[in-house]
């Protein structure tokens, strides 16, 4: 049972198996005024996994890790091996696009630590920006690297002594290319990022 979370995380079933990488995939948040089920993040997963059905958000994170084109996803292989969770704990708005409060990001602290806790993963994909910015300060090392002719920022969290890196990448849902993005999380997942320096 989780203390302040309510939406449910996402955990595939050899996720926890996973010495390193153990990836977790940070969202924003749910946009549905009706949804109120606790393992909603979950059950969207699973029907995706199961191939129920298709969104570009889930398609977009499986063509990122995988590197393979969304015709060639094993989607079963790719969820079952990571985490997902969304940030926000509570809907944040009656339609996508509207951004959370701050009120809601500053709440959505406690349960956000108690994730990585928890999980304790190795690193953490962020999606979107606006999420990357109001995150909580990192308590470890931050630093870029270069990647083509993108600089990538990161950050570590470091909860119980354990040390967890975060990246940023695009929102997945809109205006997204997964070839684009796919060699600058591989990168990240190597621990081949020069350009250290404390925050």
């Amino acid at each position: 049972m989780y203390k302040h979370i309510y939406f449910e995380p996402w955990i595939g079933r050899y996720y926890r198996k996973r010495p390193r990488p153990r990836i977790l995939v940070l969202g924003e948040s749910h946009y549905e005024a009706s949804i109120q089920n606790r393992d909603f993040t979950r059950k969207l997963t699973e029907q995706f996994v199961r191939g129920d059905w298709a969104h570009r958000f889930w398609t977009n994170i499986s063509q990122v890790i995988s590197g393979r084109h969304h015709t060639e996803i094993d989607r079963a292989a790719t969820w079952h091996g990571i985490a997902f969770y969304n940030y926000i704990q509570v809907i944040a708005a009656n339609r996508p696009r509207k951004a959370p409060t701050p009120q809601m990001f500053s709440d959505a602290e406690p349960a956000f630590f108690e994730l990585l806790a928890k999980l304790r993963p190795t690193h953490v994909i962020v999606c979107g920006f606006r999420l990357w910015c109001d995150l909580p300060p990192f308590g470890g090392r931050t630093g870029t690297f270069r990647q083509g002719r993108r600089v990538h920022p990161w950050g570590e969290y470091v909860v119980g002594g354990h040390v967890i890196r975060a990246m940023p990448i695009c929102h997945p849902s809109t205006g997204f290319s997964a070839p684009h993005w796919n060699p600058a999380v591989r990168r990240f997942l190597s621990d081949d990022l020069p350009d250290r320096r404390r925050r």
